[in-house]
């Protein structure tokens, strides 16, 4: 806490990640480090996000990167429970953040308006020579049901699909 405030008691903050050779850490490294390869010594990778979460819950002075998804399923119980147990930290792209509204939340929302600065776009190529698995596999993530499943993961989907709702 030092690092931020100082006359902080609280001593060093130490950021943990869920694998060393994982996307969040690709993130923060291709996004906040640049061009660095390695990290400083106060970051280090646990083996699997739920570690990170009983780090983070353990150590009041640690900050642990992992996915949205992580946070966003409200169907699954270890989200449930693990939501309870630590808080999401909300961010601010501004050069001098002052006002709350200056920090945005790793939500749909935010990111469909690009106010949440830490985002990631996913790409999915296809090399096969003629139509096959690969092929029908990007055709059906790219569709309705895909695009569904990646909105119920809390992630922001490519296309927005309708909802048509009858009430009588």
């Amino acid at each position: 806490m030092s690092e931020i405030q100082p006359s902080s008691p609280l001593g060093a903050i130490s950021f943990v990640f869920d694998n060393n050779g994982s996307s969040t850490m690709r993130l923060i490294r291709d996004s906040l480090m640049n061009g660095k390869t390695n990290f400083p010594s106060f970051c280090f990778a646990t083996k699997s996000n739920a570690q990170v979460i009983d780090y983070v819950e353990n150590n009041k002075n640690a900050i642990g990167v992992i996915g949205v998804n992580w946070i966003s399923d409200r169907d699954d119980p270890k989200m449930l429970s693990f939501n309870k147990r630590i808080r999401v930290v909300w961010l601010s792209s501004a050069e001098k953040p002052i006002y709350p509204d200056d920090y945005f939340g790793p939500f749909q929302a935010y990111l469909f308006t690009g106010d949440y600065p830490l985002k990631r776009e996913v790409y999915m190529i296809s090399r096969e020579g003629r139509a096959g698995l690969g092929t029908g596999f990007v055709s059906f993530a790219a569709g309705e049901q895909g695009q569904r499943i990646v909105r119920l993961a809390g992630l922001l989907p490519a296309s927005p699909y309708t909802r048509d709702i009858k009430l009588n």
